[in-house]
């Protein structure tokens, strides 16, 4: 009978076939005295190949294909959460697999990943777990780390420079939709750190909130880290907030509306599956048809037509009354709309931002994205208290 090491250590005593792993050990004693591999089916990885915060070796990185940053995985602030998701959305690693990883530095730099995902059960929500953690070279720490899954997001980059900063990003909420336990902590927060002394610790109930009551914090010290991660536009309101804001029904053609109209007719239509049909168009029309419907006068709809606006409204539209009454006239939340995806919005956006400073405002918006944050940079301080 022979000795065998599992993947967890456990000394397992089968007539095993030799195929099932790489290694067989025929003393145990041995194998600690020595250290000499980890064994898993599928390869040998030397001890520590599963220490996340150590770089890995050099040659479990020789046949490493570099994949980018954006390759690896998407984020994106739609509602009042930030979200993270997996790319490609089927993979699962064997715990700790070793990558090149483009985007944090000009030249590959090496990594660790895990992503495991596994559909749910029972009604429950799909269970996964994503974690990234990138070196710079010759580094013994990683300079950038991500850990995203069910529990929340969790975000850390070290800034290179002769002075580098640590920024965070915590929100221990994935979804609003998931379950929360009732110890759980609600609330997002993003903190940086230069030569030991705290430059900015804010946080809010969710990412929007965090966002919007703290544009200024969130552009100066946020904007490093969102930008290593490809994702500068989460810096920047949506299309619908900006609409919330700005929208006025100029924005929207003439023959937007008058399909807007037909759909408005078809809200109260006598068949249920054409008023559902229509509910479905309306949702589809995003921020226009949310600035058409807000220019309606509420008195000419019918109660049918008022139920399925007002759906429409608290499915599109991520603002409160409250909100969108405070943001109108905070400079640095507009400086923000300015750098909207969208011309019309982000002009409307600008013209907003004079009126709140009382005087015309001598700036050119550049529409290419490094031009972009340097033209708003500029614009911020200019209309800077």
């Amino acid at each position: 009978m022979k000795r065998y090491l599992s993947a967890t250590g456990t000394i397992l005593l089968a007539a095993m076939p030799a195929i099932a792993l790489d290694v067989v050990i025929e003393d145990a004693a041995a194998v600690q005295a020595k250290a000499a591999v980890i064994i898993r089916p599928g390869g040998i990885v030397r001890p520590g190949y599963n220490d996340p915060m150590k770089p890995p070796p050099a040659d479990l990185l020789k046949d490493a294909k570099p994949s980018a940053l954006e390759a690896l995985f998407e984020i994106s602030s739609a509602g009042r959460w930030l979200q993270l998701q997996p790319k490609p959305g089927d993979r699962n690693t064997r715990g700790y697999e070793p990558l090149l990883v483009s985007g944090l530095e000009k030249a590959p730099a090496p990594a660790w990943i895990v992503v495991n995902q596994f559909p749910g059960r029972m009604g429950r929500p799909d269970n996964w777990h994503f974690v990234l953690n990138v070196f710079r070279p010759g580094a013994e720490s990683p300079a950038l780390i991500i850990n995203a899954g069910n529990n929340g997001v969790m975000l850390k980059l070290i800034t290179a420079g002769e002075k580098p900063a640590t920024i965070m990003f915590n929100q221990p909420v994935a979804n609003p939709e998931l379950r929360v336990e009732p110890n759980q902590i609600k609330v997002v927060t993003l903190t940086y750190e230069q030569d030991g002394k705290s430059l900015c610790s804010v946080k809010e109930a969710d990412f929007q909130s965090l966002r919007l009551n703290h544009a200024k914090e969130f552009a100066q010290f946020g904007r490093p880290l969102f930008e290593a991660l490809g994702a500068e536009s989460v810096m920047y309101p949506s299309a619908v907030e900006a609409a919330q804001l700005v929208g006025h029904l100029d924005m929207v053609s003439a023959e937007e509306v008058a399909r807007f109209k037909g759909i408005m007719t078809r809200l109260d239509a006598d068949s249920p599956d054409e008023r559902d049909a229509a509910s479905r168009d309306l949702a589809a029309t995003g921020w226009r048809g949310l600035v058409f419907v807000n220019s309606l006068d509420k008195k000419a709809l019918t109660v049918e037509q008022g139920l399925r606006i007002n759906a429409f409204r608290t499915e599109i539209a991520p603002l409160s009354d409250a909100e969108i009454k405070m943001c109108r006239n905070n400079r640095d939340i507009l400086v923000n709309a300015v750098g909207v995806d969208d011309e019309k919005l982000a002009a409307a956006a600008f013209a907003a931002l004079e009126k709140v400073v009382g005087k015309r405002i001598d700036w050119a918006f550049k529409p290419a994205t490094a031009e972009r944050r340097a033209a708003l940079e500029k614009l911020r301080e200019l209309v800077a208290k």
